[in-house]
């Protein structure tokens, strides 16, 4: 967060904590903090750190203070209803809508990470729905890591003309690739996932695989058909680790 001019600038780059967390620069979090009667942190080194740029008597800091929380919320509630209009171009959005006759609203923002406290009641009221801070959500990022289970992705790249077939940038022979079909190519990117999972200790996870790209292509010289090529793509889908029962919110 700095000054240009007259033009106040937050993001996107983080140059560490916030100050009243440890940092020696002025974050929004300071500036909620502020605000808020440091109820995020030491409220005297959110003071100190914003004097710094507003360069002026307690009025100035809490001036900039109430500049920067505006600015903030504002950029979060844009960045949200660009996300939605996103969302709502994809097909089975607009399907959706069209089949409940209604579109996407929504109805409560949920916030994660230690400034959650402050933003999200302000944040909810500018979008008009209702706010919900878990008494986690400073932890939340950390329970997320701590109880996510491990990925891995692979791509297989077929080509039945040379007769090869890679994957980790390791080039193997292809069987029958005169006859191969693309049930055969997925096979053989599921053992090459399940020998990399074995190799880094996740073959317990090679059950929740899920293929994320299919591709097959006819290579055409001349005039007539002389290979195929495949390219798939197989993943171990994004979850929690086995046995996890979840915490109280």
């Amino acid at each position: 967060m700095r000054l240009k001019g007259d033009k106040l600038l937050i993001g996107p780059d983080r140059q560490g904590n916030a100050a009243c967390f440890g940092g020696t620069l002025p974050t929004p979090t300071d500036a909620f903090n502020l605000l808020g009667g440091g109820q995020l942190g030491h409220v005297d080194r959110s003071f100190k750190a914003l004097a710094g740029l507003a360069g002026g008597d307690e009025q100035a800091v809490t001036t900039l203070a109430q500049r920067v929380v505006d600015t903030f919320i504002s950029l979060l509630l844009r960045n949200i209803q660009e996300m939605m209009r996103n969302w709502e171009q994809e097909p089975a959005y607009k399907v959706w809508e069209i089949v409940h006759r209604r579109r996407v609203k929504l109805d409560r923002v949920i916030g994660i990470g230690a400034a959650t406290p402050a933003v999200i009641p302000l944040l909810a009221a500018r979008m008009g729905c209702q706010g919900f801070v878990s008494r986690l959500s400073g932890v939340g990022n950390a329970l997320g890591a701590v109880v996510a289970r491990p990925t891995l992705q692979i791509s297989l790249h077929a080509d039945t003309q040379t007769g090869t077939y890679s994957t980790e940038g390791n080039l193997k022979k292809l069987p029958h690739p005169g006859k191969i079909q693309m049930k055969d190519v997925k096979e053989l990117a599921e053992q090459e996932l399940l020998a990399l999972a074995q190799a880094k200790g996740m073959a317990e996870y090679f059950a929740e695989r899920e293929f994320v790209m299919e591709e097959q292509f006819n290579v055409v010289r001349g005039w007539s058909t002389s290979g195929r090529i495949f390219d798939v793509g197989i993943t171990i889908s994004p979850g929690v680790i086995k046995g996890f029962q979840g915490v109280k919110a």
